[in-house]
């Protein structure tokens, strides 16, 4: 178990940076707060679907289900959230040079 946990926060940590790099020359409190409401949307998002998908398994005891559940929640948190927010981002950016580059034409 606790070369799972390194390994998630080491992907936690690689996520954060991909994701602070990525949203380019705001202020660092936007920044962080942006940070913050996305992984926690995605966070929220995902144990709701993860419920959903998991009602039905049997596990042998509650210990395994509780520490299944919490790993399983937060492998994906971090997985979706970097693909998510990164992929969010690039779009805003393509959004906003396409906006810049046709504002002048009707």
């Amino acid at each position: 178990m606790p070369i799972i946990i390194t390994f998630l926060i080491a992907i936690f940590f690689v996520g954060i940076s991909w994701t602070w790099h990525n949203l380019g020359d705001i202020d660092t409190t936007k920044k962080v707060a942006t940070l913050i409401v996305a992984y926690l949307i995605i966070f929220i998002v995902t144990l709701v679907i993860f419920n959903i998908s998991a009602n039905g398994v049997a596990y042998e005891n509650k210990d395994i289900e509780q520490n299944v559940r919490y790993v399983m929640v937060i492998v994906f948190t971090i997985i979706n959230a970097i693909i998510i927010i990164i992929e969010c981002l690039l779009l805003l950016k393509l959004l906003s040079i396409h906006y810049f580059m046709f504002k002048g034409t009707p």
